[in-house]
């Protein structure tokens, strides 16, 4: 682990990155569970060192602190282009205050969350994520239901609590009934999983659909909910993808003076996330789309730190830059000027005709510089990217980037007594290849 939070030890893949303000970032909390205590609810983010640091004091339940941007979103300003982004920071978990005993739970990280998909309600119904969390020490815990008798009986029946009144801590109160106290997973369910309860020491990448219960979000399991007169809280599940290489089995640890943060990396592409801990060559994960339940590519959405039952947990120094080369940290040659207001990762020569009602090209017509601040986007066509809009539609077949679905068959110029797409062949005319162009097209 490094010792610094300044940035992490690994090489850069690129000298243009940003370092994203956390105090535009947005906190997002799951619905309590309120069967077992009054407490374990809430979440407090305090961000600080500038809006580079964050810092989630309270032990509660599932909590999100999302970005203000959005991954695999070609339109979107930290996303250039096809490529995607690297994401790079650290995090430690501080010991608590004195008196306080350590706690054993999960952090991590949720890719492709939205705002709702916490519920209860709301869009919560469509989310669709990719979880990264990691626990310290495997153990039994329901927030709804109890085990029929001690943990070590390895019992698979799950009794759920009769509810609670808060009042009941603080001198009086009575129970309250369970359809009041909260939803409930598991009840009196006999057909479970042995590991119904049990979180598993080490970090794993899961698929997040729909609204969990506490319970799935904990054990990782896909333990059915009861369907009775009471409600049907099958709402959603999670479904693991991979375990951690190094880290697959083994718990993180409080930082110590020797061993203080640890350098997280993802490499984010629709297809492809690899994550990269205390390695700056072999990733711990890489998580294919191919993977997901529903999907073979990852939902639009935000990159967000995690908390689930962990507090003290300290995420600092995050940056976003161009997406690192597959084949490690070899740095590529960026531009060195500022970046065009607005547009974080648009390096041109001159910020000021973008927008300016003309289609520029070249490095203006890309992703990371909104397509020339929208002068190159073409009305009819919203999905017809990186082309000059006045060839569009001007009577001639512009070639093989306009002779496509999304640009219309160039405007319907490539419409006809055939449908060209023109392919290049080449041929030897000497020292070197010449490319012709021949209409394939169907006819």
């Amino acid at each position: 682990m490094a010792t610094s939070g300044a940035a992490a030890s690994c090489g850069r893949c690129s000298n243009v990155f940003i370092t994203p303000n956390l105090n535009t970032w947005t906190t997002h909390l799951y619905p309590a569970i309120n069967c077992t205590s009054a407490a374990s609810s809430g979440a407090a983010w305090a961000v600080d060192g500038g809006g580079t640091s964050v810092l989630q004091t309270i032990d509660g339940q599932q909590t999100m602190f999302c970005s203000d941007f959005k991954l695999f979103d070609d339109d979107a300003g930290y996303y250039p282009g096809p490529d995607g982004v690297t994401i790079r920071g650290q995090v430690k978990v501080e010991d608590p205050p004195d008196g306080e005993d350590r706690d054993n739970d999960y952090w991590g990280f949720a890719l492709g969350f939205n705002d709702g998909d916490e519920g209860p309600g709301g869009s919560s119904s469509d989310a669709d994520y990719v979880l990264i969390d990691w626990m310290r020490a495997g153990q039994r815990h329901s927030a709804s239901c109890r085990q029929n008798g001690p943990p070590s009986s390895g019992s698979d029946v799950c009794e759920r609590y009769p509810g609670y009144d808060p009042d009941i801590f603080s001198g009086g109160g009575a129970n309250l009934p369970v359809d009041e106290c909260g939803p409930v997973q598991c009840q009196n369910a006999t057909e479970l999983p042995f590991e119904w309860n049990q979180a598993t020491e080490g970090l794993a990448a899961s698929q997040v659909r729909g609204l969990p219960h506490a319970d799935l979000m904990w054990s990782h399991q896909v333990c059915p909910a009861i369907d009775n007169d009471e409600g049907n809280f099958s709402t959603g599940f999670i479904q693991e993808l991979e375990r951690g290489q190094a880290f697959g089995s083994k718990g993180w640890e409080y930082t110590t003076p020797s061993k203080e943060w640890y350098d997280f990396r993802f490499d984010i592409s629709s297809r492809i996330i690899r994550v990269y801990v205390d390695d700056c060559d072999t990733p711990e994960m890489t998580i294919s789309a191919t993977e997901l339940v529903g999907r073979n590519e990852f939902n639009v959405g935000h990159f967000c730190f995690y908390n689930f039952a962990q507090k003290n947990v300290r995420y600092s120094g995050f940056t976003v830059e161009p997406i690192c080369p597959e084949n490690g940290d070899t740095p590529t040659p960026q531009p060195t000027s500022t970046s065009c207001p607005g547009q974080p990762l648009c390096f041109v020569e001159d910020c000021g005709i973008l927008g300016d009602d003309q289609c520029d090209g070249g490095d203006y017509n890309t992703a990371a510089c909104g397509w020339d601040g929208g002068d190159c986007r073409v009305p009819d066509y919203p999905d017809c990217l990186g082309v000059f809009p006045s060839l569009v539609g001007d009577g001639k077949c512009d070639g093989p980037d306009y002779n496509t679905t999304v640009c219309g068959y160039d405007g319907g110029d490539c419409l006809g007594s055939f449908k060209p797409t023109f392919q290049p062949t080449f041929e030897a005319t000497g020292p070197t290849f010449a490319p012709t162009f021949e209409a394939t097209g169907p006819t």
